[in-house]
């Protein structure tokens, strides 16, 4: 909410009129659900490197969700298919030993909470009749009997809908296939009311591959899951939504009801996107229930930016509207269009627009804030798109799609990775009329009106009850009972284990903890003295993305050093690293062991010693430090960067250096050389130029320049993949974090760290920073760096969510004044009198 309501004149029309926030909820306050279900989905596979994956997936699955609510799991999943050149008894064989092992691990972790276990067989076997008899056993278990668990094999029906045939037969994916999954296992979840004798009172959609993080915490009041009050739902696209009991039974009618998205039939389907009709109160209060990330990317919220909205002209602007395909100019204007024009239509008393059966007045409808590609154009019509019609079925339902709250901030995907996201924790209901309870059940055209549901029975909550309307009309979903099956399940042949699984990887603290390691010989150094030559090569970097030694630093850099007409000595090379606890920064738990790296730069990289520090990688706490310093989230160049990445990339190399200089006091002696590179650049990309005449004259030119690497093409940058020379000099680029804040006003609000430090050499020369001002020989004299590619991801800020206390802007601001701007032109430097007026 607090996003949304800017203070910018756009973003005003979305808050006006909108209802008080809910005062807040003490500890005593707030009365958890007393039972809660998790069907948890997925498509799985059995090879040990994934069952050690799945291990992590469901510990932080319990640890998160399951144990924090109390909640009941009941699983539903496939496993892939035996090939078809498989005899059929070997098939059998393959499948029950997958069941067999991807069992022991979720139920080892998930214990008494699981309830039910739903095995979907993919369609390749209705190709092997022989195996009927397979697919209606119970799947046998190997746990030891402690709790009993419903377990069944379901063949995954026929299917002939052009989603089906576009994304899950063609590409291979579970589009369609996963809402029969979720069927299934919300049957299995209705026979466990009825041996209970009670229904759930909240049903959380989740899924193997995607935990939201940290533990879950609900309340009935805030997160209105009490009978009296509106039905919504809280969701992050179709992956995960939870919700009390009726307001998500209508996601398990959605596969059954796939043909209304895809085919006309007797005209009670709507293929074409714009002629499905609109819930004016549920759709506006969608939109205003999430922060305005999600209009930017909606694969961490849902596409309500893709749902049809009534489109009267009003804020309808190209400032207002994507393009196909296309981001919008501005989101906030693009949303206050949505927003006001949703607000037209309840003003002119329009709570249902349906463009088929609508009369005089009824408005055209758009979609204002994504056209989601095609479908504006008609391209995606008739074809069910389940991130997006997901939302529309909710919505036509009379279901209010909401953020997915529970206090969550993060998302552990199937890669392992946490992915930040920002989360609104309240629904928020626009002025007006709200519902309080939910409808009747809708019922056909001249069909006597639906009773009221009994236990284990789907609900449909809508207050569209006519055909005509535009209603979509479900395949019901029966109950237990009223499929003739008996009224309790046959108990399961064998119950779960809470035992964890045999060989399954133990979760373990992310990030991991760091230190100081060395290998190799610390002594050489001292010992060797004059005998050699030294040059210590200090790595940093904040991640070392899984790089390791492909080859030994002499077959790099010349292994010899001519100081004088026929003389040569041998060059020694020391490695210090200085990097994080993990590899790549949205994923802290795939972990680096600086044990290893050591030993890894000694044994294959040819380093006669190694010195590798690791810390705890903190995104947070480098941003607050940035902004501290009065550094903004981003900055004002063409290719923005990330200043706090810069500045982490900076203490990397300090810290680098710091243990380049403590190991000379421990010896006694100073290297001749050193250079700051990174691993990666290192071993994979630089190539030497060989020197004019004696290779071994490489080093000697190296030390007469002082420092190498001024970029050549580029006259005002520095070359940052790898700089060496003298040993004062490279040491001196221990400043760098602290130069950093003044070297980026003078930058004109910029981070580039080869203009960085081309100002830093620029004042170690004592030579006025202009341009065309040469500081040193070309770095290209000595060093090309061949095959590297900029890594476009860190212009990318799909994993950078900076804290909601942190302002996004581009300039400079000095601690303490937050409206204060110092000047600074918007590329290149600033003269000497600019650089006066910052002084003062």
């Amino acid at each position: 909410r607090a996003a949304m309501c800017a203070s910018t004149a756009a973003v005003a029309l979305l808050c006006a009129g909108l209802a008080p926030a809910p005062a807040g909820l003490g500890p005593g306050d707030c009365v958890k659900p007393e039972r809660v279900a998790g069907i948890v989905v997925g498509f799985l596979k059995a090879d040990s490197a994934r069952l050690q994956a799945l291990g992590r997936q469901v510990d932080a699955l319990e640890a998160n969700v399951l144990a924090p609510l109390g909640a009941d799991a009941h699983a539903a999943y496939e496993l892939p298919p035996c090939l078809a050149s498989l005899p059929d008894d070997a098939c059998a064989a393959q499948q029950h030993q997958g069941e067999t092992a991807l069992e022991a691990v979720i139920a080892g972790r998930i214990g008494a909470r699981l309830r039910s276990i739903t095995v979907v067989l993919g369609r390749a076997w209705r190709a092997r009749p022989t195996l009927a008899h397979f697919a209606h056993e119970t799947p046998a278990s190997t746990a030891p009997s402690q709790t009993a668990v419903d377990r069944v094999r379901r063949i995954e029906p026929v299917q002939q809908g052009r989603a089906f045939r576009h994304f899950d037969e063609r590409r291979g994916q579970g589009t369609t296939l996963q809402w029969f999954k979720f069927r299934e296992a919300w049957r299995r979840m209705e026979a466990a009311e009825q041996r209970a004798g009670r229904v759930y009172d909240v049903v959380l959609k989740l899924r193997f591959d995607a935990v939201l993080l940290p533990a879950w915490q609900m309340c009935m009041d805030r997160d209105l899951l009490r009978p009296t009050d509106p039905p919504v739902i809280h969701a992050m696209t179709d992956m995960i939504f939870w919700g009390r009991r009726a307001a998500v039974a209508p996601a398990a009618a959605i596969f059954d009801s796939i043909a209304w998205f895809e085919e006309a039939g007797n005209g009670t389907g709507r293929p074409r996107m714009l002629t499905r009709p609109v819930a004016v109160d549920q759709t506006l209060a969608s939109v205003l229930s999430l922060p305005k990330q999600a209009f930017r990317d909606w694969t961490l919220y849902q596409k309500i930016g893709h749902v049809n909205a009534p489109d009267f002209g009003i804020g309808a602007s190209q400032h207002a509207r994507y393009k196909p395909g296309h981001a919008p100019r501005n989101v906030p204007q693009a949303i206050a269009a949505m927003v006001a024009n949703l607000r037209e239509a309840k003003a002119k008393g329009l709570a249902w627009i349906d463009p088929v059966h609508g009369g005089p007045g009824t408005p055209s409808l758009t979609q204002f804030v994504w056209c989601g590609g095609r479908s504006c154009t008609g391209g995606m019509d008739g074809l069910f798109i389940t991130e997006r019609d997901f939302v529309t079925w909710m919505l036509t339902h009379n279901v209010t799609v909401c953020d997915v709250g529970a206090g969550t901030t993060q998302l552990l995907t199937k890669q392992l990775t946490v992915v930040r996201r920002v989360s609104m924790r309240d629904c928020v209901f626009d002025t007006g009329q709200v519902p309080t309870q939910l409808p009747p059940l809708p019922t056909r055209e001249g069909a006597a009106p639906a009773r009221q549901p009994t236990p284990g029975t789907v609900v449909v909550p809508s207050l569209r009850p006519a055909v005509a309307q535009g209603q979509p009309q479900p395949t019901p979903i029966a109950s237990w009972a009223s499929r003739g099956l008996p009224s309790t399940p046959p108990a399961a042949a064998q119950a779960v284990s809470a035992g964890a699984a045999p060989g399954a990887a133990q979760a373990s603290a992310c990030p991991a903890p760091g230190g100081v390691y060395a290998a190799g010989r610390a002594s050489g150094l001292q010992r060797e003295g004059a005998e050699a030559k030294h040059v210590a090569i200090a790595f940093h970097g904040s991640f070392l993305h899984g790089k390791r030694p492909t080859k030994t630093a002499d077959a790099i850099l010349p292994a010899v050093w001519t100081t004088a007409p026929g003389v040569t000595l041998p060059v020694r090379f020391d490695a210090f690293v200085s990097t994080s606890t993990q590899q790549l920064e949205h994923r802290p738990c795939a972990a680096l062991r600086g044990d290893e790296l050591c030993a890894s730069l000694v044994d294959g990289g040819g380093f006669r010693y190694a010195r590798c520090e690791t810390r705890p990688y903190d995104g947070d706490a480098m941003m607050r430090l940035a902004h501290a310093r009065g550094l903004p989230f981003r900055d004002n160049a063409k290719y923005s960067l990330f200043p706090h990445r810069v500045l982490s990339d900076f203490i990397t190399i300090r810290r680098a250096l710091d243990l380049v200089v403590a190991h000379e006091e421990e010896a006694g002696r100073q290297y001749d050389l050193v250079a700051v590179t990174r691993i990666d650049v290192f071993f994979f990309f630089i190539q030497v130029v060989p020197a004019r005449t004696d290779p071994g004259d490489w080093w000697a030119e190296v030390h007469r320049a002082r420092v190498v690497g001024k970029r050549k093409a580029h006259k005002p940058l520095w070359e940052d993949r790898f700089v060496v020379g003298r040993r004062d000099d490279v040491v001196s680029l221990r400043d760098l974090p602290d130069e950093f804040v003044q070297n980026y006003v003078r930058l004109g609000n910029q981070s580039y760290p080869e203009a960085q430090l081309w100002l830093h050499f620029a004042k170690l020369f004592g030579i006025p920073p202009v341009r065309g001002k040469n500081l040193a020989p070309p770095f290209e004299r000595w060093i090309n760096i061949e095959g590297f590619r900029q890594n476009k991801k860190k212009f990318n800020r799909f994993f950078l969510v900076p804290p909601e206390d942190i302002p996004v802007h581009p300039r400079f601001r000095p601690p303490g004044r937050p409206g204060a701007l110092l000047p600074g032109r918007r590329r290149g430097l600033t003269t000497e009198r600019s650089d006066t007026s910052v002084s003062r």
